[in-house]
């Protein structure tokens, strides 16, 4: 499997494009990927998606996504199991997940495929930010 590489869309979004089961660089040595996954820096919420690369591939096995997040002190990537998203969608092209409200300091968040198979081609997953947060909510409370 190969190191996951992420690529910046628009002004605070994120996507790659990997294999079911390449990994975060974080989760094999969490001091590196210092900018892999989204930051949260300001942000409200964020929305994950995730949908086979190929035109006319469909997921065959439901995905599940294993979360990760940056901390902001630390700089170490550590496991966030309480965010990984399990799927639920087979026979379609992609998957959206439920919306999370960011209520917590900042840092950076990024999910690795850790299950799930598709027809064909590689998956890629999308971090969409959205809102802005004020500094009056960047309080120590969790996510």
């Amino acid at each position: 499997m190969a190191t996951m590489s992420w690529t910046q869309v628009g002004s605070r979004s994120v996507s790659s494009t990997c294999a079911i089961g390449d990994t975060l660089a974080g989760a094999a040595d969490p001091t590196t990927g210092a900018t892999d996954g989204a930051s949260l820096d300001g942000v409200a919420a964020f929305v994950v998606t995730a949908a086979a690369a190929t035109l006319g591939a469909t997921i065959q096995a439901a995905l599940t996504l294993s979360c990760y997040l940056r901390d902001a002190v630390s700089g170490l990537w550590l496991p966030a199991p309480q965010l990984d998203l399990a799927g639920s969608s087979t026979g379609k092209r992609g998957e959206s997940f439920p919306s999370v409200q960011v209520s917590g300091p900042s840092g950076r968040i990024a999910y690795q495929p850790a299950a799930g198979s598709l027809s064909a081609g590689q998956l890629t997953i999308s971090i969409i930010c959205y809102g802005k947060r004020s500094d009056a909510h960047n309080s120590l409370a969790q996510f």
